[in-house]
């Protein structure tokens, strides 16, 4: 929004020069409001096509580093995307890079410091639906992780209609799919949970879902109180 600011911000000044161009060489209404719109298609273009350069070099830059998360190298890979960090000025861009932050955290199971990301990124933040079904998945499995299973719960109950819209997915379906078995953990119902977890296993068999669905059957066969 700043960035966009800036641009009107440019634009009201550029047309207060032009009119003080137009009033000192007396240029004809008609040919100055010609150049007038031609001058302006082309910083508003040109803005637009800025925006779109400046947000696909970090959209590639996050790319690169997807393979050490899912290499097992999360310490280098949160290094890399803290430097993105800190270098990225447009505020929603600085929000996905938080979410994809926190991702290299939750991989060390600093659950506490993913917590602390997550929550900082208020969805609103978040320009697209399928940034905040992320956060809110990532947020969920963080707090039933941590312990912190009220907050976990509260959270979960009110995403379930953003779930809703990305429960069947490939993208996100396996995801929200753990988080559904957290739940009933949580819960208590572990019989459900069971069910849930082998559900989730004969549907979604991507591989980045494998050591979850492992750690969550380790879970459920320890003996419960």
């Amino acid at each position: 929004m700043k960035r966009i600011g800036k641009v009107i911000l440019f634009g009201v000044c550029l047309g207060l020069v032009l009119v003080l161009i137009q009033n000192s060489f007396q240029i004809p209404e008609d040919l100055f409001m010609q150049g007038y719109w031609i001058a302006a298609i082309v910083v508003v273009l040109g803005a637009l096509a800025i925006n779109i350069f400046y947000n696909l070099y970090y959209t590639a830059k996050m790319k690169k580093l997807l393979p050490l998360l899912f290499g097992g190298e999360p310490r280098r890979y949160i290094e890399g995307m803290e430097a993105l960090i800190k270098t990225a000025k447009d505020k929603t861009l600085r929000s996905t890079l938080k979410l994809n932050l926190a991702a290299g955290y939750m991989e060390e199971k600093d659950y506490g410091t993913a917590i602390s990301l997550l929550e900082a990124v208020e969805p609103r933040q978040l320009r697209v639906d399928s940034a905040r079904v992320v956060r809110a998945i990532n947020l969920c499995e963080s707090y039933f992780l941590a312990g912190q299973r009220e907050k976990a719960q509260t959270l979960y109950d009110s995403s379930r209609p953003l779930f809703a819209k990305f429960r069947t997915g490939k993208l996100y379906g396996g995801s929200i799919a753990i988080v559904d078995v957290l739940s009933e953990i949580s819960r208590g119902e572990f019989d459900r949970a069971k069910a849930l977890l082998d559900k989730a296993k004969s549907t979604y068999k991507e591989a980045y879902l494998q050591k979850a669905y492992e750690e969550i059957g380790a879970i459920l066969e320890k003996p419960q109180e």
